[in-house]
């Protein structure tokens, strides 16, 4: 019975190989479906047939892409050309078929977004929107665009307006203002001192506020280099002193960034500007807590003067000084947004811990001194684990392979498209200039379906490899709070700056030089080819008996 099956078996892969086998080789598969009667063995009959269909297809898949001067014969319309043309049109028609896969359509319009997007592209995005937002009243979108654009009068009243349109708004002028420092630092005038009474009021026992009003009461006269110097320089500013006071003493911390997240993703959906490079770049160019500010004001008034009155046996003071700093520490610890935020306040925590371990050590306040020890410990392992988190998301998000693979698959998928048009070009004009389509040049359909075959797998590719990507946006978008997820958006900066990377190297001296190299070596390949076809015909003879491969 088992012996019965596997010779019916081996003599149905017989029949399929000579089906599908070549012309030229269709005489020696027949003369093999003729031994399999005679090999000894049920077992050694199916592997000689499984080795036959084996052959057959290396000499098929050899035969589908070998392009010679003339066909092999007249039955262009053979089991073998019908193969081929019909897996090409699956295969096209599959890869249209991604089309439809809503992670695709996303790699596409990404990958190619890519190419073309510039400063002057997005400048003129966020001045057709802010026209649009004015005549709808919609104050969010008016926000989102003054966050987003040079400081300047237009910048300004965008800004007001949308405050005055929505109070709730009053946040922007936070970002606004931080921008402005950073540009061009003591820049303060009159729209500034407006907008930070409006802060204040608004938001009064805000750290976050009164350290940028330290930024901007600062003397900018400091040397940042003889600290002594510095330090009596801003002993003898009572604004910065004052301003610096109240946010040590303010109980709340928020930079709004939460706030920016969420109206940027509203803002973005509402008006089909989903852009995840805009969008992490709203992110990272968010502006934090001042912590320069808050820096000198620890170290050179509180731990300075704490160190000071410690010296002269002045405990309780010194004590009041620490526990301060300590204190601010662990309230940006509690509401910061980002691990930059915490990393900052673990450093505040660890300047003022240990003075304050050492304080009651040598009050006798044993009890307090080693609950602080442990603290200090618990501490230092956090410093080690956000650093080595931060270096793990960036190792992880930003690797550059996968934005590679991605824009690698889309120019694949041009050249595949082009090829398939091609072929279809040809064809539709074959058509067109008579009833019958005839035979087609073998150049062209061969062309076709290396053009279908490679679309087909670039479109897998493509889909493959973007898909951490649309889960990586999907995640921040769905979040409630996508601040917390803005590391999700990491690994976009490698699929976003890879054209503009690759660009960057045609720009540098060395450019030249390399095309010149490819063209010289690309030229050699074309004319050692010719040389090898012009050498290949001189020795070719044609032979009436088909070539019999070795099985």
């Amino acid at each position: 019975m088992l012996e019965t099956m596997l010779r019916n078996a081996a003599r149905r892969l017989m029949a399929f190989a000579i089906r599908i086998c070549p012309t030229e080789t269709r005489d020696w598969a027949e003369a093999m479906s003729a031994e399999i009667d005679y090999v000894e063995g049920p077992f050694s009959a199916l592997a000689w047939s499984i080795g036959c269909v084996g052959i057959v297809l290396k000499r098929l898949w050899v035969s589908m892409f070998r392009v010679r001067a003339t066909e092999p014969d007249a039955g262009s319309e053979g089991t073998m050309k019908k193969i081929a043309k019909v897996s090409a049109i699956v295969l096209a028609a599959a890869s249209v078929l991604f089309v439809l896969a809503p992670t695709f359509r996303q790699g596409l319009k990404m990958a190619a977004g890519s190419w073309y997007h510039s400063e002057s592209w997005w400048s003129g995005v966020l001045h057709g929107l802010g026209k649009e937002a004015e005549a709808k009243h919609d104050a969010e979108a008016l926000a989102f665009v003054a966050m987003r654009i040079p400081k300047g009068q237009q910048r300004d009243k965008f800004a007001d307006e949308a405050v005055e349109w929505d109070p709730r708004l009053t946040w922007i002028y936070y970002p606004l203002l931080s921008h402005d420092l950073m540009q061009q630092p003591g820049s303060a005038d009159a729209d500034s001192a407006r907008w930070l009474a409006r802060l204040q009021a608004w938001d009064p026992d805000n750290a976050a506020i009164y350290a940028l009003e330290g930024s901007y009461s600062r003397p900018q006269e400091n040397t940042r280099w003889n600290a002594k110097l510095d330090r009596n320089l801003l002993a003898n500013s009572p604004q910065w002193l004052h301003a610096m006071d109240k946010a040590y003493s303010a109980t709340s911390y928020d930079t709004y960034l939460s706030r920016r997240t969420v109206l940027d993703r509203d803002v973005m959906r509402r008006y089909r500007l989903v852009e995840p490079d805009e969008m992490l770049m709203g992110i990272m160019s968010y502006p934090l807590m001042q912590f320069s500010e808050l820096n000198l004001y620890e170290k050179d008034f509180l731990l300075y003067t704490g160190d000071d009155f410690e010296s002269k046996g002045d405990f309780k003071h010194a004590e009041a000084n620490y526990w301060k700093a300590e204190r601010m520490g662990e309230l940006i610890q509690l509401r910061g947004d980002t691990d930059l935020e915490k990393a900052f306040a673990t450093e505040m925590q660890l300047n003022a811990e240990p003075r304050l371990e050492a304080a009651f050590e040598k009050t006798g306040d044993f009890t307090a001194a080693k609950l602080l020890a442990y603290q200090i410990a618990v501490l230092r392992q956090a410093r080690s684990r956000l650093a080595q988190n931060w270096q793990d998301t960036w190792s992880r998000e930003s690797q550059s392979f996968d934005g590679s693979m991605v824009q690698l698959s889309l120019a694949a998928m041009g050249v595949s498209l082009l090829l398939v048009l091609c072929c279809g070009g040809y064809f539709a004009v074959r058509r067109l200039r008579s009833a019958k389509a005839g035979r087609l040049n073998p150049i062209f359909w061969r062309a076709g379906i290396l053009g279908s075959v490679f679309l087909f797998i670039s479109s897998v590719a493509m889909y493959f490899s973007y898909a951490p990507y649309a889960k990586a946006l999907e995640t921040y978008l769905a979040d409630p709070d996508p601040a917390r997820n803005r590391d999700a958006l990491l690994r976009f900066w490698a699929l976003q700056n890879m054209p503009s990377g690759l660009l960057d190297f045609f720009r540098t001296p060395h450019a030249k030089a390399y095309f010149w190299y490819a063209v010289i070596v690309l030229g050699t390949a074309v004319i050692a080819w010719i040389l090898l076809r012009h050498v290949a015909r001189l020795f070719h003879h044609d032979d009436p008996t088909p070539v019999i491969p070795n099985c």
